[in-house]
């Protein structure tokens, strides 16, 4: 197993203490307080998710930095941040709900000014409609297809 400095560890406390705001607007509205006081039904929870991770049931909870190159993603995300205030990800069904999933499950946590757009179709209007909202001198781009042979 790696060593603990190249781990990132889910951790709900430090997410609620650190980067969630008072009040985040989505699809199911959460406030911190809301969140605080599960705290121990929480608490109960990680425990459960720590005992599937010692059996090898939870890999997702901690992930391997070096092994997944997480690092080298950080500092190409760092120089795009610099450059652009849009992230553009094209993807069909699985190759968009990976970042589907995570910008619902962790954004927007800050009055950060970068967005991020999946653009999960290739429907010609939807696709015009979208890059017609978008800077292009501003946007990067991220196109993911699992199998290398899809349209996007």
């Amino acid at each position: 197993m790696p060593s603990n400095s190249n781990l990132i560890t889910l951790s709900i406390r430090r997410a609620v203490a650190e980067g969630m705001p008072a009040d985040v607007r989505g699809s199911v509205p959460v406030s911190r307080s809301h969140v605080l006081a599960r705290a121990e039904a929480l608490s109960r929870a990680a425990q459960v998710l720590d005992g599937l991770q010692e059996q090898g049931r939870a890999g997702f909870l901690r992930i391997d930095r070096q092994g997944w190159g997480l690092d080298q993603a950080v500092a190409v995300a760092d120089r795009l941040r610099a450059v652009t205030d849009t992230l553009l990800v094209l993807g069909i069904g699985g190759s968009s709900l990976g970042a589907m999933a995570l910008d619902g499950a962790l954004g927007p946590t800050c009055a950060d000014p970068h967005r991020l757009v999946v653009l999960d179709t290739i429907d010609p209007f939807t696709v015009v409609q979208t890059l017609q909202g978008l800077d292009p001198a501003r946007t990067a781009v991220a196109v993911i297809s699992k199998s290398g042979g899809t349209i996007e």
